[in-house]
């Protein structure tokens, strides 16, 4: 399919420059000129573009969605499908017999050559792929531009440019995803817990309120007034005494407002979105780094003060950064600008919305750190909100 688009390409190409020759020795005349033009237009439009140039759309799925929904894969392409059978194979650098569910595992940055940084830009490739093909998606790129810039791409043996379209391809697979998202929905799970201790003490109250009513009869010929002074007493006090602490068990707590410009901290590359949020009853590992670009953030600390282990729940609210969006990510103990794995402890799995949700368990008496930062590289953010949820006894 991609070998007969480029031969009617090349010959089209042919058949022009044969055209404007033949006009250029005669003399051409007018609506000669406009001959030439109009098929000079036409093979420009059906020559393979040299840039990544996106149409209309901003919707696009990232490879870790379609790793984990192959349910949702268009009817074009199967998981089953080898690279070599979609993509030039005399450019796979020996990747040709991978699937493309293989190919959205590639880990990237080794191997012989420009293997690794191949590896990188196919992972892209086929998330792009899946989703300028899918028919509810409005990706900004065409099936055809697809396979196209990749295929240039990887036949360049240009490392460099091999890890700019990867680029380019990363951030335009990471716009809004449009088809279900299952696993966001432990985002809602915090909101039970919350309300369990409040009604609690109320049953209690109403118990030793009527409790004490029988005695104040029995003793009413004999001692009339002696008894009852003590009947109102313990009353009082066993029905006030629960109601503090209740009060204060889980305090809503306060929005850390933000902002992030070029004066921030920055550290190079980025975690991959795999598409999936961290949950405190799904933990996962670090989803491995994108080798390119520079990211400034904010970086804040916090510390479980309690005695035991605590399921956190951070939000993220990026409304006030316009067009732009933020990412996040939280490490135990300390962060390391020099290397994001380590000590990761949980992402949202994405950079893409106005609001991130993502949830983690922090050990007792432990210390944590909280990462904000642009998910597009010298975006920066005007305002954004942080709110910490799950520390000091609040679940």
């Amino acid at each position: 399919m991609i070998l007969n688009r480029q031969a009617r390409g090349i010959a089209i190409i042919l058949f022009s420059c044969l055209v404007v020759l033949g006009l250029t020795l005669s003399g051409s005349s007018a609506s000669a000129d406009t001959t030439s033009e109009q098929l000079q237009a036409s093979t420009d439009a059906s020559a393979p573009s040299e840039q990544v140039s996106p149409q209309s759309g901003n919707e696009g799925c990232s490879h870790g969605f379609w790793k984990n929904h192959e349910g949702e894969w268009p009817s074009g392409y199967n998981t089953a499908d080898l690279l070599n059978s979609i993509f030039n194979q005399e450019c796979l650098y020996g990747l040709g017999n991978n699937t493309l569910l293989e190919a959205l595992d590639f880990s990237g940055g080794s191997g012989k050559g420009n293997a690794g940084a191949a590896k990188i830009l196919l992972r892209q490739a086929v998330a792009a792929l899946l989703n300028a093909s899918h028919p509810d998606i409005d990706f900004p790129m065409t099936e055809a531009e697809v396979l196209s810039e990749v295929n240039s791409a990887l036949c360049s043996d240009d490392r460099d440019m091999m890890l700019e379209l990867a680029s380019t391809l990363s951030r335009l697979n990471d716009g809004e995803c449009p088809l279900p998202l299952p696993h966001r929905t432990p985002t809602n799970t915090v909101a039970v817990p919350t309300h369990t201790p409040t009604n609690t003490p109320e049953p209690p109250t109403n118990t030793p309120t009527n409790t004490p009513v029988p005695p104040t009869n029995t003793p009413t010929d004999t001692p009339t007034n002696t008894p009852v002074p003590p009947t109102n007493t313990p009353t009082n006090t066993s029905t006030n005494t629960p109601v503090p602490p209740t009060a204060t068990t889980c305090v809503t707590p306060t929005p850390i407002v933000g902002s992030i410009s070029a004066t921030d901290p920055a550290h190079a590359n980025a975690l991959n979105t795999d598409g999936t949020p961290s949950s405190c009853g799904s933990a996962k590992t670090c989803p491995g780094i994108f080798p390119m670009g520079t990211y400034h953030y904010d970086a804040y600390t916090f510390t479980n003060t309690v005695n035991n282990e605590t399921c956190v729940t951070v939000s993220v609210n990026a409304v006030g950064c316009g067009n732009y969006t933020l990412f996040s990510a939280a490490y135990l103990n300390s962060f390391n600008p020099n290397d994001l794995c380590q000590n990761y402890l949980a992402d949202p799995g994405t950079g893409t919305g106005t609001n991130l949700t993502y949830s983690f368990i922090v050990p007792a008496m432990t210390t944590f750190v909280v990462l904000v930062e642009e998910f597009n590289e010298g975006t920066g953010c005007a305002s954004y909100t942080l709110t910490v949820q799950g520390l000091s006894g609040c679940q």
